[in-house]
């Protein structure tokens, strides 16, 4: 084909569909009912709404000007506070302050204390539904109403915001706020600690080889449970010594402290611990021994610090951020932990990013939040924590760690919340056998909450050896910033020329303002100031400033620290380091820049990285670093292979003293899948998180297990939802969520939308779990064969019942779905389990249209799935009555009603002609106690009165409606 016909082809076509547009827009046009096509007298059932938000049905009737619109279902769209009673309708619309009362015999309504006459055209009646004409509510209510009669819509806009529309964006503030619900809410399913759970460990392989090095390595942290407890260990070593360090701790916690009866403990810890904390004078090691605590999971018990640790692989670099700004690092770990102690916490949000590099360039990271506001402790809440260690021995002795006995330690620590605002707490500690030092620690101090707004925390230590320590920390939040005011005084021995010792005491005043100076479109601004000053009584004073900036803008990053240090004796020295990270598409880059300004102005050393994305597996990295201080230039390139399932990692580097160096680094988690006798593995880590393995099956006979024959389901979405994690099942029907925060719960569910099975639904909706460190938690997903269940909704005679609501219960009572039937009353249900249910027509519906149910509707549905079809409801219209009553009171409830008749029956009891009985009244929401009823006689009733004031009861007659 040529391309002068091809053009005359598309310029046809183009022609061709604008005709058929027109000539479907001409028959649209003639097949729409117009508001005239529509005969007077036919009912509507309009669908109201509010933007494109659905009101619900209003019930209509068409009048030769438009439609009358019921008034019961137009009150019940606009959430008008209007009741329904006998008499009309009373109450106020938008504002308490507007007042709304149409009563009989309907000729006039007052709206805001004006009277509105209706002409008999504007109004109309069928048995005990009233219609009014729409433009005269939208005058009473000054509304805008738009009708489509050919789509059964009308269209509501306000000047004024409507109830509904409070209510509407409301409910969608909530959904906004709990997307994805924040709080777990599926039936919990436990997970006991057993005797010995599924195996995970954490592996990394390693080889290096340079000039003068050719070395292999390894190190594993693994964790299962073993004897109902949680065991944790990690064993490392290289070629020429397979087992250079090791640690093992065993654990217990319990969220409802049922640990150890009376002492109500939530954790439990022996093996290699570390100390309870008792003040900041000495610092403990890690240590065999034991420790118990009643602190609840994930609460912070000291609100003025923290000790942030975790677990790392030898070699790795760790950098902490606090609110986006750098405030520690730590090089090259070599003992499989990174600790960042006695880290400052502010008051608000403190969140906390810790990133780790390897040796081959791989990056990971984790965060960590913190909320400070006041006191951990309520009013007459107590906890405490208590320890015994063997100081500088661990379980597995080895000559690393031996370096001197140490002696026992025993530590403790106690706090009791007086107030809501206010704790004081108390730890001390005793060490035996150690042959010198402090063998006696004690501290003491208080949090107070003051004003709502400040929190201050006063604190003093000392030792046996004269040795104290007092600190004043006072923390705010002042215009979104947070201020943290410092001072302490330390009183420290120290060692003299001549083999004396003395006390030498320092003072030091420290102040720092942090927070955010902008977030916005424009990126978000965090800075961090520290300013001390410091006063030696053996060596004058110093003062000291830090500023740390960090800028994030989208895909770029600009951070800088600096540090001004003026000693006593000494000149004034400035240092700072810079850093710039960007992105462009692939590729990362960071440039950074350490520099000195006083005495000197010069560069120090810079750095620059790049990394991108080779394949979609493959990652390369090159750096290039540079030591000016060393005259040292380093070129290195890492690439690195990540899978679902593992990584591996090779670096290559050279300087110019001719050093060079390759390594090749494999890390993987490795765990036993006890159900199905099998491996698997994942690039997270496994016994620092935790997991659960997921199967998911057609349960052919619904009896939740998976028996033989019975097929798995491939490719199901699974979600961890407060964990934000998803996986999909396998060809097996399994899946695995791995890196699941400890002690979070979160639930567990299917995505409905990823079932590719025809005609089957989840047996259950999910369960939530607290996943435990290092522990495998088991989850069946059952699908068992749908159902559907559809019907009509009649009234006694033929006649329909539309817009009904249809609700389905199962054998409990509870109700499992619920449905709305169409304008011709029919009502559909699907996507049923198997079981046993019972359907049944709205109360609210029923009473207000005066029906009652001739029978119970119920539907057995089997573990095959069946369409019931046929199964209709039929109501009956109530008998009705019209007489007199006696009325023995008017009551707002039927339980009030009651007690009263109880006071009051032993008087009546004895009265002729007693025959008491109760009702509810036509409209309304009040039920009347009658003593007696008659048809016509008016003078038969106001004699039962009579007989009724005898025994100094209130008596009237009344005429009314009974419906029965």
């Amino acid at each position: 084909m040529s391309c002068s016909s091809l053009a005359v082809d598309d310029s046809y076509a183009k022609i061709l569909n604008l005709l058929k547009q027109l000539d479907n827009t001409l028959v649209n046009a003639q097949l729409a009912p117009s508001a005239n096509s529509i005969p007077e007298g036919e009912m509507l059932f309009l669908s109201f709404y509010i933007g494109n938000n659905y009101l619900g049905e209003v019930v209509g009737v068409k009048s030769r000007t438009g439609a009358w619109l019921e008034l019961t279902s137009f009150f019940d769209s606009l959430d008008f506070a209007i009741r329904t009673s006998s008499e009309g309708f009373d109450g106020w619309f938008i504002e308490p302050s507007n007042h709304f009362s149409f009563v009989q015999p309907f000729s006039q309504a007052e709206v805001l204390g004006a009277v509105h006459h209706l002409k008999p055209i504007e109004i109309y009646k069928e048995e005990d539904d009233l219609y009014v004409d729409w433009q005269v509510l939208a005058a009473w209510f000054n509304l805008e109403l738009d009708i489509d009669y050919g789509a059964q819509e009308a269209r509501v806009t306000s000047k004024h915001v409507l109830p509904i529309e409070a209510k509407i964006d409301r409910t969608q503030r909530l959904k906004r706020q709990f997307v994805g619900s924040q709080y777990a809410t599926k039936p919990w399913k436990a997970s006991p600690y057993s005797l010995f759970s599924s195996p995970l460990a954490d592996v990394q392989l390693g080889y290096r080889k340079s000039h003068d090095i050719d070395a292999t390595n390894y190190s594993i942290l693994g964790a299962h449970d073993f004897a109902y407890l949680s065991s944790q260990y990690y064993i490392a070593g290289h070629e020429g010594d397979l087992l250079d360090q090791a640690r093992l701790t065993f654990s217990r916690e319990s969220e409802q402290g049922k640990l150890f009866g009376p002492l109500k403990a939530t954790q439990v810890e022996f093996g290699d611990i570390v100390a309870t904390r008792v003040a900041s004078l000495h610092r403990n090691q890690l240590a065999r021994g034991i420790k118990i605590s009643n602190v609840p999971l994930n609460t912070l018990l000291d609100q003025n610090r923290i000790s942030i640790s975790g677990e790392v692989q030898n070699g790795w670099d760790v950098e902490l951020y606090q609110n986006g700004v750098l405030v520690e690092q730590q090089f090259d770990s070599t003992d499989g932990r990174y600790l960042f102690e006695n880290i400052n916490l502010l008051v608000g949000l403190n969140e906390f990013e810790i990133i780790l590099y390897g040796p081959q360039g791989q990056v990971e990271k984790h965060t960590k939040q913190h909320f400070i506001d006041g006191s951990a402790l309520d009013s007459g809440e107590a906890v405490y924590e208590v320890s015994l260690s063997e100081q500088g021995h661990r379980l597995f002795d080895d000559k690393q760690y031996q370096i001197g006995s140490l002696g026992w330690l025993l530590s403790t620590r106690y706090e009791q919340g007086l107030s809501d605002t206010l704790s004081v707490y108390g730890a001390t500690s005793l060490r035996e056998g150690l042959e010198s030092g402090p063998k006696h620690v004690l501290s003491m101090g208080s949090n107070t909450t003051l004003l709502d707004r400040f929190l201050l925390n006063v604190n003093y230590e000392q030792d046996d050896l004269s040795q104290s320590r007092f600190e004043l920390v006072t923390r705010a939040k002042i215009l979104n910033q947070a201020v943290r005011l410092q001072y302490n005084r330390l009183s420290k021995r120290t060692l003299l020329k001549l083999g004396s010792q003395e006390i030498d005491t320092s003072s030091n005043l420290g102040i720092e303002f942090s927070g955010n100076f902008m977030s916005s479109q424009y990126g978000r601004l965090s800075y961090r100031n520290i300013v001390t000053h410091t006063n030696q009584q053996s060596g004058g004073s110093s003062q000291s400033f830090g500023n740390s900036l960090n800028y994030t803008l989208g895909k770029y990053a600009i951070g800088n620290q600096l540090k001004w240090t003026n000693p006593s004796l000494g000149t004034l020295v400035g240092t700072g380091s810079t850093q710039i990270q960007a992105r462009f598409g692939q590729v990362y880059s960071r440039f950074s820049v350490d520099y000195k300004i006083k005495p000197d102005r010069d560069i120090t050393g810079y750095s620059a990285e790049v990394y991108t994305n080779l394949l979609a597996d493959v990652q390369a990295q090159l750096t290039y670093t540079s030591s000016i201080e060393n005259d040292l230039d380093t070129t290195k390139l890492a690439l690195s292979w990540q899978t679902g399932d593992y990584s591996i990692n090779t670096s290559m580097s050279y300087n110019n003293d001719d050093e060079w160096q390759f390594g090749v680094f494999g890390r993987f988690s490795v765990g036993y899948d006890a159900v199905n006798n099998s491996y698997f593995t994942s690039r997270r880590s496994l016994a620092q998180s935790g997991s659960a393995l997921i199967r998911v099956f057609l349960d052919d006979n619904d009896n939740g297990q998976l028996d033989e024959g019975e097929k798995p389901v491939e490719g199901v979405k699974v979600r961890a939802l407060q964990a934000h994690r998803t996986t999909l099942t396998s060809a097996q029907g399994s899946a695995e969520l791995t890196g699941l925060l400890v002690n979070r719960k979160t639930d567990v569910v299917l995505d409905k939308t990823s079932i590719n099975e025809p005609f089957v639904v989840p047996r259950h909706q999910g369960v939530s779990i607290t996943p435990r460190a290092g522990y495998v938690e088991y989850i069946d997903f059952p699908l068992v064969n749908a159902s559907e269940v559809e019907g009509n909704v009649y009234i006694e005679g033929g006649k329909i019942l539309p817009y009904a609501q249809i609700k389905l219960l199962d054998d409990s009572g509870a109700q499992v779905a619920q449905t709305e039937a169409a304008y011709d009353g029919y009502y559909l249900f699907t996507d049923l389990k198997p079981g046993n249910y019972t359907a049944k027509v709205d109360d609210t519906l029923v009473q207000r249209k005066n029906l009652k149910t001739t029978a119970k509707l119920e539907v057995e549905l089997s573990a095959q799935g069946s369409v019931l079809s046929n199964v209709d409801f039929s109501l009956k219209e109530m008998d009705k009555i019209q007489g007199l009553v006696a009325s023995l009171g008017v009551f707002s409830s039927l339980p009030i009603l009651k007690t009263y008749f109880a006071l009051v029956n032993e008087r009546l009891s004895s009265l002729e002609g007693y025959s008491p009985f109760y009702y509810k009244a036509p409209q309304s929401n009040q039920y009347i106690l009658a003593f007696s009823f008659s048809a016509e006689s008016r003078q038969k009733q106001a004699f039962a009165c009579e007989r009724v004031s005898s025994v100094g009861l209130p008596c009237s007659v009344k005429q009314t409606l009974i419906h029965y």
